[in-house]
């Protein structure tokens, strides 16, 4: 299999036959053999969810696209697995929705885990539990003050839980196959909402910037220019980006997927010509966790599902200053 653009990814299993016709009965005939890791993943490779994952217990259990995995503990083998196929042929089967981009990045984010760019973890933090959350809480801040927040928030209501969408996409580095239209990946949190994923709440945003950038009261520089020419390059030629939700389908404009790639590549070069752009980024984080996230009135600023995004994004850019003259006084 291949992608225009893209090395030729050849196939993870290969096919066999062989015949038992001939053996014994009383002969054991061998079985393939593979981890517990590799297993977790390909599933979710081919779509599916895991309903249990036991397998310390022996229990196993993973559905999706028409794949069923089950397990079984059997005596003097351990644990068997077993796979069964429902839906509909193979051929057509790649044209249902669920396909996740085949990265390891995405496989990590399966699994809760998030695979931050170096300048800001040097570890790789789960979040798929309000104690992961905390913990991870305590490496991007690291005064302390949103984790005893986070602590508060979740000791009045056991099942709160902070919109991590738009922090993960702060500290991951970009997921995703040059060439391909590939778009999905597994959520690792309950609530995966913000601004970034939601055209509605990009469009907010580029409202904003282009109302700060126009009317003159704020300074900005050459990099905030390029932003905006950006935003509006994407308002005008691709509605995906600020009109509409992403197709289930995948079927996105690969033109359009590129570009968004160059532009996160070609920002990811100019921020790294900063100096002390390590410090610069983990202060930035920090600030905006204490500032955007946990509020003195209980409210996140960029959160709800059905929320108001032009509000948020207004109140976002009123923090700006805050956030910069923090992140001042954590530099010098």
């Amino acid at each position: 299999m291949s992608y225009s653009g893209v090395a030729a990814y050849r196939p993870a299993v290969t096919f066999e036959e062989r015949s038992w016709d001939f053996q014994i009965p009383d002969i054991v005939r061998p079985l393939a053999t593979i981890t517990v890791c590799d297993l977790a993943i390909i599933a979710r490779r081919m779509g599916m969810q895991w309903k249990d994952f036991r397998p310390v217990d022996g229990i196993l259990r993973a559905e999706g696209r028409g794949h069923i995995i089950t397990s079984t503990l059997v005596k003097s083998l351990g644990l068997l697995v077993q796979y069964n196929y429902n839906g509909p042929p193979p051929h057509l089967s790649i044209r249902l929705p669920g396909r996740y981009i085949p990265l390891e990045e995405s496989d990590a984010l399966g699994f809760g885990i998030i695979t931050g760019e170096g300048s800001i973890l040097e570890q790789n933090p789960p979040i798929s539990t309000i104690q992961e959350i905390i913990t991870t809480l305590n490496l991007l801040d690291q005064s302390g003050w949103c984790a005893v927040r986070m602590k508060e928030l979740a000791r009045r209501d056991p099942g709160y839980s902070i919109p991590l969408a738009d922090l993960v996409s702060m500290i991951m580095e970009i997921s995703r196959l040059r060439g391909t239209n590939l778009v999905h990946v597994p959520a690792p949190s309950n609530n995966m909402n913000g601004f970034s994923v939601s055209p509605y709440g990009r469009r907010a945003f580029w409202a904003l910037l282009e109302d700060c950038v126009s009317n003159g009261r704020y300074h900005h520089g050459p990099q905030t220019e390029a932003v905006l020419q950006a935003t509006r390059q994407f308002i005008n030629n691709h509605p995906e980006w600020a009109e509409r939700e992403l197709d289930p389908d995948n079927q996105h404009s690969t033109d359009y997927l590129d570009l968004v790639h160059d532009y996160f590549d070609q920002t990811s070069r100019w921020y790294r010509t900063i100096i002390d752009f390590h410090k610069i980024n983990r202060n930035f984080i920090s600030a905006y966790l204490r500032f955007c996230v946990f509020c003195q009135n209980d409210q996140n600023v960029l959160v709800a599902e059905n929320s108001d995004y032009e509000a948020e994004m207004k109140r976002y850019f009123e923090l700006w200053p805050l956030i910069l003259n923090d992140m001042r006084a954590q530099l010098f």
